[in-house]
């Protein structure tokens, strides 16, 4: 199974507003923790699976105002860290990928704000 929603916003982290935080979190970490959350005991019962989840290389480059977003995949790899040490004696296996960017509308938009 793999999983790739993921939201951002781009802004100055001083002009960022808590919600920014909050909505970009909530999709991109808690909605990848949560979707485990509903997979685990499925792939427990079948006894294996293997999770993917998507990440960014902006965790490892760093993109001009998007701060939360990077932040965000880079506690979706920790996720997939310790998600990975929990599951693995069930034969699941959990895996993040750090694609760099993808084309589609959303980085078509945000490359006109840039």
């Amino acid at each position: 199974m793999y999983f790739s929603a993921a939201i951002f916003t781009l802004g100055d982290v001083e002009h960022l507003l808590p919600n920014d935080w909050s909505r970009i979190f909530d999709v991109n970490v808690r909605g990848s923790a949560l979707t485990v959350k509903h997979i685990a005991p499925i792939f427990k019962k079948q006894c294996g699976g293997s999770i993917v989840n998507f990440a960014s290389v902006a965790v490892m480059i760093a993109y001009a105002a998007s701060v939360p977003y990077g932040t965000s995949k880079g506690a979706v790899i920790q996720l997939a860290r310790n998600l990975a040490l929990d599951l693995g004696s069930f034969n699941i296996r959990v895996n993040s990928v750090t694609p760099d960017n993808i084309e589609s509308p959303a980085m078509d938009r945000m490359a006109k704000d840039i």
